[in-house]
């Protein structure tokens, strides 16, 4: 959760960001994308709001300063890689191409995790639980196929050689991602390496 938190909150700032001069023709989808991400106008159920329950819920701290010291460099360049594609123009389509894959990937991890925190009873001291990767279980399935079909489809019939770039958007953002997801689970290996030694030492 600290890990993915600084990404999930500027999640907001990439989708303002590809609309800045979008085509009019898919501007509906992406639009939608953002007013999800406020809650549908609901203060207290904005995507960053949520998130931050969560934490103060499990007793983190959503201070930034402070997260920003818990991510690796993996994690730093995923999100730099998000905010590269989002600031410049010139990477527009690389940007369509990872934002769809976020939200195509989504869905599946998010529910395995759910179901994990369940497990181990994280979020049961909130209210409304773990609402922010549940209701990006439901969602993200409608953004990405709302991406790929009314957004990615309606840009490459009017610009076919961008695909590559697409593509590329995509390749890069799922290659940052295997390298988080790799640099946290040999966190979690010391962590059970260390708890081993521990009871050995105990039962000793």
């Amino acid at each position: 959760m600290r890990s993915d938190y600084l990404l999930n909150i500027r999640f907001y700032d990439l989708v303002v960001y590809s609309l800045i001069g979008i085509d009019e023709r898919v501007r509906f989808d992406v639009a939608h994308n953002l007013w999800d991400e406020v809650g549908q106008g609901d203060p207290e159920k904005t995507h960053v709001q949520l998130y931050r329950d969560l934490l103060r819920s499990e007793g983190i701290d959503p201070c930034t300063d402070a997260l920003i010291q818990h991510l690796s460099w993996q994690g730093l360049a995923g999100y730099n890689l998000m905010m590269r594609h989002g600031l410049h123009r010139s990477r527009y389509f690389e940007s369509l191409g990872s934002l769809a894959v976020t939200e195509l990937a989504d869905p599946e991890q998010y529910k395995k995790f759910v179901e994990g925190c369940r497990r181990v009873g994280v979020g049961n001291m909130n209210p409304v639980g773990l609402a922010y990767y549940e209701e990006h279980i439901s969602i993200d399935v409608i953004h990405g196929d709302g991406w790929l079909q009314n957004v990615i489809r309606p840009q490459l019939e009017r610009y076919p050689e961008a695909s590559v770039h697409v593509l590329s958007g995509v390749h890069q953002r799922l290659n940052t991602a295997k390298d988080y997801w790799d640099e946290l689970l040999n966190r979690l290996k010391k962590i059970d390496a260390s708890a081993d030694r521990a009871r050995a030492d105990v039962a000793a």
